[in-house]
């Protein structure tokens, strides 16, 4: 396969790709990180499919490219998502990662395929590419891919989960007092969409003021209780569930005023 321009193409973009990914990884000023990333989402996907569609051949037009450009970056962020989301990986190194895939596997298709030959005419390639059962398979697998795309996204939203967590608070009383305050209330709310037990403990200065109290919570309720100390005393709560007393899940603190 010698190096023709389509090929050489390909190998720009993929290697554009691999470029931007890295930027984005290891780069933490703004305006290049930004650039880079906008690169690698919204333009080379949209680059690398396109030319691995038409490898030189000359079937589309400005308007097709347009359409397949978009359909391409609109369906790699779509199903990347999902499958970074299934995968558990929604960061930005993997998106960069994924953006940075699909370059490369799209120039090796646009490689194999890439155009040994001159470039026929392209009014002449549009029209037969039109008419071919090529054109209409084509446009059957993007109707099917962008179906696919949005059953999927409503099929994870309807089956969204959201996380699920439990939060220990301590606030003074009254609340402008700040580390002055002589009273606090120590409270604990329930997310994790299910009844929990959970152990509180609350340390006033040297003393143990609750060791290990266990409280059961309804989803979405809440308990608190007022402590009274001296301004000198700092206040330090503890959270843990009571199946793991040991693993200490969230902590507070109300420190003394700095002389």
């Amino acid at each position: 396969m010698k190096p023709t321009a389509p090929r050489l193409w390909a190998a720009g973009i993929a290697g554009a790709g691999v470029a931007c990914a890295l930027l984005v990884a290891t780069i933490t000023l703004g305006a290049v990180d930004e650039a880079a990333g906008l690169l690698l989402l919204l333009v080379l996907p949209a680059a690398a499919v396109v030319n691995a569609l038409d490898s030189g051949r000359g079937h589309f037009g400005l308007w097709e490219l347009v359409f397949w450009g978009a359909a391409a970056d609109v369906g790699a962020l779509v199903l990347g998502g999902l499958a970074l989301n299934w995968l558990g990986g929604l960061t930005s190194l993997h998106w960069a990662m994924l953006a940075a895939v699909l370059p490369i596997g799209a120039g090796g298709v646009a490689w194999w395929r890439g155009y040994d030959a001159d470039v026929v005419n392209p009014r002449i390639a549009r029209t037969a590419w039109v008419r071919a059962p090529r054109g209409a398979t084509l446009w059957v697998v993007a109707a099917l891919a962008a179906a696919g795309a949005l059953g999927l996204s409503v099929y994870s939203s309807q089956n969204f989960h959201p996380e699920r967590f439990a939060q220990v608070w301590l606030l003074p009383v009254p609340f402008n007092a700040g580390s002055y305050a002589v009273q606090a209330r120590i409270g604990v709310t329930n997310e994790e969409a299910r009844r929990a037990a959970f152990v509180v403990s609350v340390t006033i200065g040297n003393q143990v003021i609750l060791a290990h109290h266990t409280i059961v919570l309804a989803p979405g309720s809440t308990w608190s209780r007022e402590v009274s100390r001296a301004v000198h005393q700092p206040v330090h709560a503890t959270l843990a569930l009571a199946g793991s007393p040991s693993h200490i899940i969230g902590q507070v603190y109300l420190a003394v005023p700095v002389p």
